[in-house]
């Protein structure tokens, strides 16, 4: 178990000097523009998960007040 775990340590620690080593550098990698549609569509999205989650807190916290009546 011991030596499972320093070996996943010490993959996770070698990651980044193999990302260095790499052919593809940042500057070379081409970086398409995204389209306002997609970024209205993403902005949406998000925009609706958290309303989403408001109001599912919103409805548990009145659910939770009803069961305990202090």
């Amino acid at each position: 178990m011991k030596q499972t775990l320093s070996a996943i340590v010490i993959f996770l620690m070698s990651l980044p000097a193999i990302a260095a080593t790499g052919e593809a550098s940042a500057a070379e990698a081409a970086i398409e523009p995204l389209g306002t549609p997609y970024v209205i569509l993403i902005g949406l999205i998000f925009i609706g998960l958290l309303v989403g989650f408001w109001m599912y807190y919103m409805r548990w916290d009145e659910e939770e007040k009803k069961q305990d009546p202090k």
